[in-house]
């Protein structure tokens, strides 16, 4: 929470605080905030997916859809 408010307040995007040098990466990160903050604003808790611990457990999220890999 620290670099949103820093970043607020400097008024900087929060991935060149970070320095984070891949385009897309950034643009993640900075919406990333931004989602944060207006959460915040609204007086509302942000939520967060919940993370996976290998690429199997996220393909396993596709499968639930439909979706085939090969393992």
């Amino acid at each position: 929470m620290r670099i949103l408010g820093i970043s607020k307040q400097w008024n900087i995007r929060p991935s060149l605080m970070m320095e984070i040098e891949d385009s897309y990466t950034a643009y993640c990160f900075d919406e990333a905030c931004h989602y944060i903050l207006c959460q915040l604003e609204d007086k509302k808790e942000p939520t967060f997916r919940a993370t996976h611990t290998s690429f199997r457990d996220v393909y396993a999220g596709y499968n639930d859809k439909g979706v085939k890999y090969d393992s």
